[in-house]
């Protein structure tokens, strides 16, 4: 009995996102979740704090809002960054009851020196 359906591993990439940024502003981030079978994506977002983190939810304070879909499909979020440090953020999703995680980034807030 072949079995023509290929299982692919579940997985997530952050495609794009600012490396830095001036505080106290909207940034957006992009990412892709693909694989499964069905791939079906019961929740996915972007996890960020200000400690970096390991592939853990609880290691993040914060979490933009949950996503769902059918992989392959491309996310996008927007996130309010704080006036000033630096922030770490991984995407994360369920894809078929299976946790994926992206690897960790860090986006380093700008100070707004000039009074335009």
């Amino acid at each position: 009995q072949s079995s023509v359906a290929t299982s692919s591993v579940p997985a997530i990439k952050v495609t794009s996102f600012p490396f830095s940024s001036h505080g106290d502003t909207n940034i957006t981030i992009r990412w892709e979740v693909s694989g499964g079978t069905p791939g079906n994506i019961s929740n996915t977002a972007i996890l960020w704090g200000y400690k970096s983190g390991s592939a853990n939810i609880s290691d993040y304070s914060k979490a933009t809002v949950i996503q769902t879909g059918k992989t392959l499909q491309q996310f996008s979020t927007e996130i309010n960054i704080p006036p000033s440090g630096t922030i770490y953020l991984r995407a994360h999703a369920i894809v078929d009851g299976t946790d994926v995680f992206s690897q960790e980034y860090q986006i380093s807030i700008r100070v707004q020196t000039s009074g335009y």
